[in-house]
């Protein structure tokens, strides 16, 4: 395989043409390769962000969720080595499991409630009002930023609260590209 420098790698690249015709053995140890891997990717990045690491992770987690989605975690046992260096980048076994079990789920929301967790932030929906608390000073633009994520995926659009200690702010927001 190929790549020129303005090229990403792409789950086709990956799979190739002949995947169909690959045995299942190749087929499984691939995808487990692919977990691992994208693991990597996103660490320090998210599936929602505007960041150019946030968009390439983003780009290769949709090139790349049915094959994670299809990994066994036996297969990936030996790819799992501890770090030799200190601040050495490695993909511990806890989190490779967690993006096979997001890429698995077929919850719209995953990959958007997922990127506000990371930011340190609790995501619950009840009857239809989604609650972001954490240890934020200013609300306003924890609620934007999640109106925003999680409204993406609705066309009749959201209402957040985000609450941090005694400090609140409501947001209702649909996205105005979406065609209704």
């Amino acid at each position: 395989m190929h790549l020129e420098p303005s090229q990403g790698l792409r789950s086709e690249d990956l799979a190739g043409e002949a995947d169909h015709d690959a045995p299942p053995e190749t087929r499984r140890r691939l995808d487990a390769v692919a977990a691992v891997m994208m693991t990597l990717l996103v660490q320090d990045a998210t599936f929602t962000g505007g960041g150019e690491h946030d968009v390439l992770a983003a780009r290769a987690w949709h090139g790349g969720k049915a094959m994670i989605a299809r990994a066994e975690p036996a297969e990936a046992e030996d790819l799992m080595i501890p770090p030799e260096r200190a601040l050495a980048r490695v993909a511990p076994w806890s989190e490779v499991d967690r993006l096979i079990t997001l890429a698995q789920e077929d919850d719209p929301y995953a990959e958007a409630i997922e990127g506000l967790t990371a930011a340190g932030w609790s995501v619950a929906c009840e009857d239809g009002l989604w609650e972001v608390t954490g240890s934020f000073g200013n609300p306003l633009p924890v609620v934007a930023k999640a109106a925003e994520r999680l409204g993406r995926h609705r066309a009749d659009g959201v209402l957040v609260r985000a609450r941090s200690k005694n400090r609140w702010a409501f947001m209702a927001w649909a996205d105005p590209y979406r065609s209704c």
